[in-house]
């Protein structure tokens, strides 16, 4: 460690992919008999950060490396977000805002490669859609809790708590080849609860693939030549994955883009049939925003 430290070449004499490997055996097998084994998994990530930085041909002992980067990005982060320079998420330039009312306000968010935002803080419980063609890595430098790598794949859905009295406060840097595409739905009031309305478990053709209290997200993919006949009995928004030329029963034909959204009430378009015209998918998430919780 010392001759690394110095700059001095080091003699690769088991590489750090090892101790991955190694590491997740004894980390696995713990987990597996109900073992806490807190070291292994401090360590695990350590080296896990060191395959992330491009130290996969290196000697294990140069991990030094991995603490040094996270004492810079320490210092950085600092700097960063001590400057008052911290800007609401609406107002980063990154995020463009494509609807707002009293539920919610949705971003599209678009950057290109080797880009960072400005320090930002979302309020509201957000919905994350990530769009970016060949997934995204990114380096998210949070507030409180230092930088971390992340990957997100086309199509992931997440979901964020944040709140005035717990905030996230960070900066996004893309660390790919991809630009990065994501929708950000604030979830930021309840909708009107009905009387004895009960929520469908599930809709016909749709995929659910988020679920929280607030909230459901379900996924449609309308290929070319299928239609559907639209039923959301619900208060929800519709984002735009990605785009074709639909026609309706309502005698109109329209292109919805990539990046745009809506809001609708429970009535809004039911029973109306949609057809994809066009020769590629279309895909929509549509995001419901349940009944009953309280803001």
């Amino acid at each position: 460690i010392l001759r690394g430290i110095r700059g001095e070449e080091v003699e690769v004499k088991s590489r750090v992919p090892i101790f991955v490997k190694d590491l997740g055996i004894v980390t696995g097998e713990g987990k597996g008999k109900g073992v806490v084994a807190p070291l292994a998994n401090a360590a695990i990530k350590l080296f896990k950060r060191g395959l992330e930085m491009g130290l996969e041909s290196k000697d294990d002992s140069e991990i030094w490396k991995v603490h040094e980067d996270l004492m810079l990005k320490a210092k950085d982060e600092g700097e960063i977000f001590n400057e008052g320079e911290v800007v609401d998420v609406g107002d980063e330039p990154s995020h463009t805002i494509v609807l707002g009312n009293q539920y919610t306000r949705v971003m599209y968010v678009s950057f290109p490669p080797s880009h960072s935002t400005l320090p930002h803080v979302h309020l509201f419980d957000s919905v994350y859609i990530f769009l970016s063609e060949g997934g995204a890595k990114v380096e998210n430098l949070v507030k409180g809790t230092g930088c971390m790598h992340d990957f997100m794949e086309f199509g992931e859905v997440r979901y964020g708590t944040h709140s005035p009295e717990c905030p996230l406060v960070h900066r996004i840097t893309s660390s790919s080849e991809n630009a990065v595409n994501c929708f950000d739905v604030e979830v930021r009031s309840p909708p009107p609860s009905r009387t004895g309305k009960v929520e469908v478990e599930e809709i016909v053709g749709h995929e659910i693939v988020k679920v929280r209290e607030k909230i459901r997200v379900f996924k449609k993919v309308l290929k070319a030549g299928e239609e559907y006949v639209r039923d959301y009995d619900f208060f929800h928004v519709i984002v735009v994955g990605s785009s074709s030329t639909i026609s309706s029963s309502l005698g109109w034909t329209t292109e919805p883009k990539k990046g745009t959204a809506s809001w609708h009430e429970p009535s809004a378009g039911r029973g109306v049939t949609y057809k994809n015209e066009g020769k590629g998918d279309f895909l929509i998430y549509i995001v419901q925003f349940r009944e009953g919780w309280k803001a």
